[in-house]
């Protein structure tokens, strides 16, 4: 825990990284990836500058499952660049190589419950220079969900939380018309009526949009209506009451 702070979230809401107290400068790529349904997403980065890479949350404390996105956009081969990653001072990556992972131009994620008991979540990305380090650290995104602590879905377990985030509760999500000027249609399933949370995010990772949305058992229609949007590629994201959010690109035309 301490430090500064790099954004506010909430219970599950994704994170883009954004320029933060402590984050390095931004890189990115108009290069295909693979072993994503949303690519753009990886088509950016932050990277270190001199080896260390630091990013501060006000997550608030409890228990948290952090997803974090990788795909490497710049090297080509194995070795190229090695890094650690640490969580609240915990060390949850070492050696960490992409490309040995999962090759060049392709997404990949590495899940950790973690801990937080002074309010701010700390990640820390090194590279260990003379212990096979090599190059600079990065990563393409965070994502966040935080334990629930009342109701049914409570766990008393690490284990019911990243279950909780994995296990799929809405499916099927679509939008139409797609580009669209701003008015839009979602069709989704889910298994029984409940709250859920519509987010936009600009390709910067910035939210540009966050609005309630209230499902029915079943199937859904749900019409959203987002005015003055910039024209450009959007990445719409709907959330759950629990379990992972689904996405789906969104092209927004004068």
């Amino acid at each position: 825990g301490g430090g500064g702070s790099a954004g506010t979230i909430g219970i599950q809401e994704f994170i883009g990284i954004k320029p933060a107290s402590r984050g390095g400068p931004r890189a990115s790529t108009t290069a295909p990836i693979s072993g994503t349904p949303d690519p753009f997403l990886y088509q950016t980065e932050r990277y270190s500058t001199n080896g260390e890479l630091h990013f501060a949350f006000d997550s608030g404390s409890g228990e948290y499952l952090v997803i974090l996105h990788f795909a490497e956009i710049y090297w080509t081969q194995v070795g190229q660049r090695v890094f650690d990653v640490s969580l609240e001072g915990r060390k949850v990556l070492s050696n960490y190589d992409i490309v040995k992972q999962v090759g060049p131009l392709t997404a990949t994620m590495e899940s950790f419950v973690v801990p937080v008991t002074d309010g701010v979540l700390n990640l820390d990305f090194r590279v260990p220079y003379g212990n096979g380090g090599v190059d600079q650290a990065k990563i393409s995104a965070i994502e966040l969900f935080k334990r629930s602590t009342s109701g049914p879905a409570a766990a008393s377990s690490s284990a019911r939380v990243a279950a909780a985030a994995t296990a799929p509760t809405l499916r099927d999500l679509r939008v139409y018309p797609n580009p669209s000027t701003g008015r839009f249609t979602l069709t989704c399933t889910v298994p029984q009526a409940q709250t859920a949370t519509l987010t936009l995010n600009d390709q910067r990772g910035r939210t540009v949009q966050k609005q309630t949305v209230q499902l029915e058992a079943g199937n859904n229609h749900v019409v959203s209506e987002v005015p003055g949007l910039e024209p450009g590629l959007y990445l719409l994201s709907l959330w759950p009451a629990e379990g992972p959010p689904q996405r789906q690109k969104l092209l927004i035309c004068p």
